[in-house]
């Protein structure tokens, strides 16, 4: 009996399964006897004398509970038994199921042994349950479908592989058939003709559509993030009103091994900031935003970011939130506007990598097992920077593929009546109102600052008149953050034609880094976005019946970008909002879009540089169909963008592994790909193979292999599109391209090549030569020791006795002369002045060049 004092069976769930619970001392040192254990994720030790304390009080809530007895038999997994009705009306058989063993093993034996059944594991949601009784019939179960899942059923074959295939073989007269289908070369096949093209372009359409979604979803964590140690220095940055949690978290902190120093504010660094090991950041809890919906959350921690950058600190910055991201059913988004500090973080990563810590939602019950969580994420090396720490356990913010295929329409994308446009004069706004129009609006407002003077509305209005007749159209001028103009608005709409859709595409987006902001640069994003929204949800929740609010988000909220600190946050609140409406029920509906072509959300010139990164630009008219979809799907909170991954993971994840990408199945192959590089065609690889070459043919290997990595990143098929001797940037390359060129080159060679390479070799050729000189050119090889031993020596690490000995190994190689420790014999030839010259020497006192002038002779 390996069990010990403190430790209890809480569960017996299979002869070789158990669970144990008590004491955490205790039940580690029972679990280190087995060899393959798992730590539950549970808020307490049940089945424990842990949860004695509870026990009488929880008596007295099922005393004010009414038991029945079971009208269907009911196998009891605490005892393994049938039910009784006895113990079924008892309190006290309730309570024991807190303290006692589950004795589930038991109850599917007596199961499976009185009722002749399978018995298997059913799991939440519907398609895992299908699955479960599919299997359960399989095995011989008789099932009454008819109850399960209605609708026509078809007989199924009694041989697994007995089947009959009724699509079509692809063949090379494919496409010739599809041409003749979509000609009209011949008239009697009109109607099924234009039924058969009206089919292919609705599944083409769709199909692409599909590919453009994606979704936030969290993952559970499996295994702990870190070990919990904690070690060095952490600054917790807190503020007032704050104290209770700050006085929790520096007691954790303190608990796993740290020395916490706590600040009230930004501005309060200690003069050792730059040798912290850490950051703990708070500011995000204020969230009272002012008018123009900065809170002050938002811009403390943007002091905060500028504070550690200029105190030249290299510690990861953890910024906690609570309430500002949900991680499903049942966990309900409270703080939407702390949702701008996960915007605001995403970016920080990016921006200062050297301080990159990451994001934590906590749970409202900051407890001991939430304590124990938080140290383990701070002090992860797994590079997890988006969490939310719940009673159930870690989550991870992952980006996943979010296809409509199968799915049914569960509303109409416009109910009639009035939809009222935010921006509604603008490029955005113009498209959302032709298609509002399209789909039987009978009345259109158009808010936007200048309203009926903003330039080019009048033909708008005309355009949208002819298109669609009996619509009635206004724009109107309103700052969408006065929300008394806003209500007065809403308040004039007639009631024969009622407010059903509120679509805010109003927005401002301005470039610049964190270190360049100020409040004002912050208001200057969020005030249209973010505080309109506010305003509007403030507005449309007053009323008395449901308006629909659609939110024109940016996917720079859902993975950030370099110079987006500001729009990031703001879009991440729209995202938020949106989730914390649907938690109450309001319909709403989020949409991250990635950039429209035609004057959406980017210039020209930035959308063709944005396609070069790999985004790219969505034509207006699809994106407008992505977006009927996703209100016809009732999407909450969805992400419509058309991603080259292959280009734009690399130079996301120059700085170090994003996992919030790790999911999605084009990036897990270019990992993949990445990993198999670095297993066999890295460095060691490619110098043998190239070692038996001649130096020629050396460089027209490497000149090739260059060649073809740069038409690889440009997208390029054929390598000869890219000539070798014409410069990088002439040839199409911009600074994101160059990290990929550069990253790619790296893993292929194995060498650390310079973040300026392409700017100090501007040509193929020139990097090649590069290459070739620090692969297999003695003296760059001998420069790059030199340099990783200076590194070494200047570092903290670094003792006076590595100093001499290094000094006594390389003297004699400068100066010709042997180490005095080779041969203490030839002391003995020494005259008094060698052996003062010796002494010189070694102390360091010697002339460095004995060319040089001494004071005398100056």
């Amino acid at each position: 009996d390996s069990l010990v004092p403190g430790v209890s069976i809480a569960a017996v769930n299979a002869v070789d399964t158990v669970v144990i619970s008590g004491d955490e001392d205790a039940v580690s040192a029972v679990a280190a006897k087995w060899e393959q254990t798992k730590r539950l994720a549970v808020s307490h030790a049940f089945h424990s004398p842990h949860m004695d304390a509870m026990l009488e009080e929880f008596a007295r809530v099922l005393e004010g509970v009414e038991l029945s007895a079971p009208r269907i038999p009911v196998v009891s997994d605490r005892t393994g038994e049938l039910l009784t009705a006895e113990q079924a009306t008892s309190v006290e058989y309730w309570v024991s199921h807190v303290r006692e063993t589950v004795q589930f093993a038991k109850a599917l034996d007596v199961l499976a042994d009185t009722h002749h059944l399978d018995v298997m594991k059913l799991l939440r949601g519907e398609r895992e349950l299908l699955e479960g009784v599919a299997r359960a019939f399989t095995a011989g179960v008789d099932v009454d479908w008819s109850r399960v899942k209605p609708g026509r059923r078809v007989p199924l074959p009694t041989y697994a592989f007995q089947h009959d295939r009724y699509w079509l073989e692809s063949t090379p007269d494919d496409t010739a058939f599809w041409q003749l289908i979509e000609s009209g070369a011949d008239d009697t096949l009109t109607p099924v003709r234009d039924a058969i093209s009206a089919w292919r372009s609705s599944r083409r359409a769709h199909a692409q559509i599909d590919s453009w979604r994606y979704r936030v979803g969290w993952k559970a964590a499996t295994e702990p993030l870190g070990t919990g140690v904690l070690t060095g220095t952490w600054l917790i940055v807190t503020a007032p009103g704050l104290e209770e949690l700050t006085a929790a978290c520096a007691r954790a902190l303190t608990a796993h091994g740290a020395t916490t120093v706590v600040i009230d504010s930004p501005d309060e660094l200690p003069e050792a900031a730059a040798s912290v090991t850490g950051v703990l950041s708070l500011l995000g809890l204020l969230d009272i935003p002012d008018a123009a919906g900065v809170t002050p959350g938002l811009a403390h921690t943007v002091r905060l970011v500028q504070a550690l950058t200029k105190a030249g600190a290299g510690a990861p910055l953890w910024s906690v939130t609570r309430g500002a991201v949900s991680t499903g059913a049942g966990d309900e988004l409270t703080a939407p506007a702390q949702a701008m500090v996960w915007g605001l973080g995403r970016v920080a990563g990016l921006e200062h990598p050297a301080h990159r810590g990451g994001l934590i939602d906590l749970p409202a019950d900051f407890d001991a097992a939430a304590e124990r969580a938080l140290c383990a994420v701070v002090s992860g090396t797994a590079g997890e920077d988006q969490v939310a720490i719940r009673p159930t356990g870690v989550f991870l913010r992952r980006l996943l593929p979010a296809p409509a295929t199968g799915s049914q329409p569960a509303a109409r994308p416009v109910a009639g009546g009035t939809v009222l446009i935010t921006g509604g004069t603008g490029a955005l706004g113009a498209h959302v109102a032709r298609w509002a129009a399209a789909q039987g609006a009978s009345r259109l407002l158009l808010l936007s600052r200048r309203g009926p003077d903003t330039p080019g509305v009048d033909e708008l209005i005309a355009e949208l008149r002819s298109s669609a007749t009996d619509i009635e159209i206004r724009a109107v001028a309103c700052d969408i953050t006065d929300r008394d103009a806003v209500a007065g608005i809403v308040a004039g709409i007639p009631d024969e034609h009622p407010l059903t859709t509120v679509v805010h595409t109003a927005g401002a987006s301005t470039r610049s880094a964190i270190d360049d902001l100020d409040t004002a640069g912050l208001a200057a994003v969020t005030a249209a976005k973010v505080g309109g929204a506010m305003v509007l949800h403030r507005v449309l929740s007053a009323l008395p019946d449901p308006v629909r609010l659609v939110l024109f988000s940016s996917a720079a909220g859902i993975w950030g970008g370099g110079g987006q600190g500001a729009y990031s946050a703001a879009n991440a609140y729209l995202d938020a909002l949106a989730e914390h409406r649907a938690g109450t029920g309001a319909p709403t509906t989020a949409v991250a879009w990635g950039p429209w072509a035609e004057g959406g959300m980017v210039d020209r010139a930035a959308g063709e540089q944005l396609d070069r990164r790999g985004l790219i630009l969505l034509p207006p008219e699809a994106a407008v169909r992505a977006l009927h979809r996703a209100l016809e799907l009732g999407d909450t909170a969805i992400t419509v963008a058309d991603m080259n991954w292959s280009r734009f993971h690399p130079a996301y994840a120059d700085a170090g592994p994003r996992p919030l990408l790790g999911e999605l199945p084009q990036v897990k192959a270019l990992l993949a790909e990445a990993e198999a590089d670095r297993g066999g065609a890295g460095h060691p690889a490619l110098v043998d193979r190239l070692a038996e070459l001649s130096e020629a043919e050396q460089r027209k290997h490497l000149l090739e292999l260059v060649r073809a990595e740069a038409a690889r990143v440009l997208g390029h098929a054929d390598p000869a599109a890219v000539r070798t001797t014409r410069g990088f940037l002439d040839s199409g390359f911009d600074s994101l391209l160059a990290v990929e060129f550069r990253n790619r080159l790296g893993v292929v060679t194995g060498l650390a090549l310079p973040s300026t390479l392409l700017f100090d070799y501007p040509t193929v050729a020139a990097v090649a030569e590069h290459l070739h000189d620090q692969l297999f050119d003695v003296d760059a090889g001998l420069a790059a020791a030199l340099e990783r031993l200076a590194a070494i020596l200047s570092g903290e690490s670094a003792t006076d006795d590595l100093r001499l000995l290094v000094k006594r190994r390389i003297d004699p190689l400068l100066t010709g002369r042997p180490d005095p420790d080779a041969n203490p014999d030839r002391f003995q030839e020494f005259t008094p002045d060698d052996m003062f010259k010796l002494i010189d020497d070694t102390l360091g006192l010697g002339s460095a060049d004995a060319s040089a002038p001494n004071e005398e002779d100056a």
